[in-house]
C-alpha cells in the first residue's frame, strides 16, 4: 500500500504556496480598493491609464493615483505626471504643481529670483548672450524670519536640448525654484521632483535594454513582425525607443518610435517584447528630416499568424 503521508518539507512547501497565494490575493484586493477610494471616477482612472500612465502596471497606477491624492494635483492639467525609463517608473511634478502646493498651504509669501555669471555677481534680470553660471531663488514663508534659498548651477542641471539652449536662464531658474520650494515646504513636497531636476540624473543612467528571450516562433505572414529588442532614449522632456524587430522574411531592422513626453511608447514596446507576440508596424517619414520612424504598433493574434489570416488587430500605440 503506498505511503500517502506528506514529508515535513512537502507540508512546508504547500503552506508557503498557500501563504503566497493569499498574499497576492490580499495585495490585489488592496489595490482595487485603493483605486475605488481614490479622488477619480472609474472612467477617469481608465483615461489616466490609457493616456497619462500608459503602460503602467496595477501597482504603478495605484501608486501614481495615491500621489495625486496626497498632493491634490491634477494630472489632466499636467501638474503631476507618470514617467517610466527602462524598468524604473516614477511620479514627477511640474513647476506649476509645486507652485499650486505652496499656494494651497496658505503660507506662501512670495519669492525672488536672481542669476549670476562666473564672477558671482547676482542680477535680477539676465541679459547676457552667454548662459548664466547659476540661478538663485529665495522663497518666503509666512512666520519664518529668513527666506529659503535654492541655488542651481548650470553645470549641474543644463541639458543639451533646444529648450535649454533657447531659454537657459528660465530653465535654470525653475530648477532653483523647485529646490527652494522643497526647502520651504518639506512636509508637502518631500520626495517630489520636477522633470527639469531629474533630467540630469537620467542623463547619466545607462538605459535598460529589454530583449526578447530566445524562443522558436511561428512563421509570420506578410506584414507581421516580432519585436526583439527595445533601447530607451531621451532628450530634454521627450522619450522614444530604438526598436529592433524581425520581419516575415527574417530580416532584422532597427527603427526609432516617435518621441513623446510621457514615455508611453517606450513602456508599450517593452511590454510587447516581453509578450513575444507578433505585431504589425506602421512607419512614417518626417517631412523635415526625412527620417523613418515607427508611428503605430498593433497586436496580431497568434491564431491569425498560425493560420496566416489577418484578424482585426487591437491598437496599443
Amino acid at each position: 500500500m503506498p505511503d500517502l503521508r506528506l514529508s515535513e518539507s512537502g507540508r512546508r512547501g504547500e503552506s508557503e504556496d498557500a501563504m503566497s497565494t493569499a498574499l497576492r490575493t490580499t495585495t490585489n484586493q488592496t489595490i482595487e480598493r485603493d483605486l475605488r477610494a481614490s479622488m477619480f471616477l472609474p472612467d477617469q482612472i481608465a483615461l489616466i491609464k490609457s493616456t497619462i500612465a500608459k503602460g503602467a502596471s496595477e501597482d504603478e497606477l495605484a501608486l501614481f493615483l495615491a500621489q495625486c491624492q496626497r498632493t491634490g494635483l491634477d494630472p489632466f492639467s499636467r501638474q503631476i505626471y507618470w514617467i517610466k525609463r527602462g524598468a524604473t517608473a516614477s511620479t514627477q511634478v511640474s513647476i506649476d504643481g509645486f507652485r499650486v502646493i505652496a499656494e494651497k498651504s496658505g503660507e506662501m509669501d512670495g519669492q525672488e529670483v536672481a542669476w549670476c555669471g562666473e564672477d558671482g555677481a547676482w542680477v535680477d534680470v539676465w541679459l547676457h548672450k552667454a548662459q548664466p553660471a547659476a540661478a538663485r531663488v529665495l522663497v518666503y514663508r509666512k512666520g519664518c524670519a529668513k527666506p529659503f534659498p535654492g541655488i542651481a548651477r548650470w553645470t549641474e542641471y543644463a541639458q543639451s536640448s533646444p529648450l535649454w539652449t533657447r531659454m537657459g536662464a528660465n530653465m535654470l531658474a525653475k530648477c532653483a525654484e523647485a529646490l527652494a520650494l522643497r526647502k520651504a515646504f518639506p512636509h508637502q513636497l518631500s520626495g517630489l521632483y520636477t522633470q527639469d531636476e531629474m533630467e540630469q540624473a537620467w542623463t547619466h543612467v545607462e538605459p535598460v535594454i529589454v530583449e526578447a528571450p530566445a524562443a522558436e516562433r511561428p512563421p509570420l505572414p506578410v506584414g507581421a513582425c516580432y519585436l526583439v529588442r527595445v533601447r530607451p532614449q531621451s532628450r530634454g522632456t521627450f522619450s522614444w525607443a530604438e526598436v529592433t524587430f524581425v520581419n516575415h522574411v527574417g530580416e532584422e531592422v532597427t527603427l526609432p518610435t516617435k518621441a513623446d513626453g510621457i514615455d508611453g511608447a517606450v513602456s508599450l514596446c517593452e511590454q510587447l517584447v516581453a509578450e513575444g507576440k507578433p505585431v504589425r508596424l506602421e512607419t512614417s517619414v518626417g517631412p523635415r528630416n526625412g527620417k523613418t520612424t515607427i508611428s503605430k504598433i498593433e497586436r496580431w493574434s497568434t491564431e491569425a499568424v498560425e493560420a496566416e489570416v489577418v484578424s482585426e488587430p487591437v491598437t496599443v500605440l
